[in-house]
């Protein structure tokens, strides 16, 4: 699923002749919504892109120090990249390197700015798996004893009986794992989930209402709220209806 675009794509050139990528970058510089940095020293540009803020890379295929694609593989984790090159760029290795695009630093606008399309496409890819990532927990399911990848944002509660936690998914289905309560609290994130009950804990977004010491969830199940939890889930349940 297609991100919500960002206002401004921060754009770093880098080639030891920024000269030599004049024209890229004065057709970047017409593009309303992108914001353009270059910078021609290697270290520095590795820095620059290490350190966050660059969402797309503009880089030379042919350098002194290092080619492109080696300087690919020194980055921590690699932005959107659109190679550059006076020459024919190979395939192959723009293919195993998962560059969005190459051009030559000669290219007509509309094929720039096919690159940038290119480019945000990728982007906005690598953010839906680092946002997909970060959702995901490994548990070892009880049926076949295997450890499986587990989307926390599907469960709606989940409960625990003997060191067997039941995980209830939005879909109304349950499935078993080996872990605790706790464990599987700490591999959570601590604001999406809420304990209800020393046996149950729910996730904030899933509540429906509260009455009495009932919760009622998306998919109108009804848990019984701990006397000991009784005063977070109140002020939570506030919280939401605010």
């Amino acid at each position: 699923m297609m991100m919500k675009k960002k206002e401004k794509y921060n754009i770093l050139i880098v080639d030891d002749e920024l000269e030599s990528v004049g024209h890229i970058e004065t057709t970047l510089d017409q593009i309303p919504y992108i914001e353009v940095k270059k910078e021609s020293n290697l270290a520095k540009a590795r820095s620059m892109v290490d350190n966050g803020g660059v969402d797309i890379l503009f880089l030379d295929l042919m350098m002194p120090v290092a080619d492109g694609f080696t300087f690919l593989g020194l980055l921590k984790d690699v932005p959107a990249t659109v190679m550059c090159s006076g020459n024919e760029i190979p395939g192959t290795a723009a293919f195993d390197n998962e560059v969005a695009d190459c051009i030559n630093k000669l290219a007509s606008k509309k094929r720039v700015q096919r690159a940038v399309d290119k480019a945000i496409k990728k982007f906005h890819e690598h953010e839906a798996e680092r946002e997909h990532a970060k959702a995901v927990i490994t548990l070892r399911r009880v049926r076949d004893n295997k450890r499986v990848e587990i989307n926390w944002q599907m469960i709606e509660y989940v409960s625990i009986t003997d060191d067997i936690l039941t995980i209830h998914d939005m879909d109304e289905k349950k499935e078993d794992y080996y872990c605790r309560l706790s464990t599987f609290l700490e591999k959570v994130p601590s604001h999406k989930f809420l304990r209800i009950h020393r046996k149950v804990a729910v996730k904030i977004s899933a509540i429906r209402s509260k009455r009495w010491k009932t919760l009622t969830l998306t998919s109108w199940a009804k848990l019984t709220i701990g006397g000991n939890y009784e005063k977070d889930v109140k002020k939570i349940v506030e919280q939401l209806e605010c």
